[in-house]
């Protein structure tokens, strides 16, 4: 849980600290800022009602609300909504989408909390400098019947012998 709301919060931050440096003066600057706190703010909403679903999971009640979504939209809004921190951190962070990407059917809120931890772990675990950055790209295209999204970062990895229980609670 720490994890679902440490994300957006660090998104809303980041971007904060920027604006309170002073280092952005003009409103079109203020403004793309402001949006992005906004919409980030929104998210860790969502994060928080969402623990209200964790009562399902743990009750083995799973449920998806289907619906369909224009992912690159979405997944391109979560990537740009991490570059102020991926950038404080000297980390070049972009989207690639192999193709055009039709509407999919997905749960909103799943896939966003998916590519958002994805991102995280790859912001946090991945070093750059001015000199040297690092980078992180999310990737996204159409596999037969499938929307697939995987994130490729420059970072340490996980350990091989930490594998097996990634899935693990």
């Amino acid at each position: 849980v720490s994890h679902e709301l440490r994300t957006p919060l660090m998104l809303i931050l980041a971007p904060l600290e920027e604006l309170l440096s002073g280092a952005k003066t003009s409103s079109a600057e203020l403004r793309a800022d402001l949006e992005l706190m906004l919409r980030n703010a929104q998210r860790l909403l969502r994060h928080i009602n969402t623990l209200l679903d964790l009562s399902r999971l743990d009750a083995k009640h799973e449920f998806l609300r289907l619906e369909d979504v224009d992912v690159l939209e979405l997944i391109g809004s979560l990537v740009e909504s991490g570059k102020p921190l991926a950038a404080q951190r000297h980390l070049l962070l972009a989207l690639a989408a192999e193709a055009p990407v039709p509407p999919f059917p997905v749960d909103r809120d799943k896939l966003e909390k998916i590519v958002l931890n994805l991102l995280s772990n790859a912001i946090r675990f991945t070093d750059g400098t001015e000199a040297r950055p690092g980078a992180i790209t999310v990737r996204c295209g159409v596999h037969g019947d499938r929307f697939v999204c995987s994130v490729e970062d420059t970072g340490i990895g996980i350990d091989p012998e930490d594998q097996p229980h990634l899935f693990e609670r």
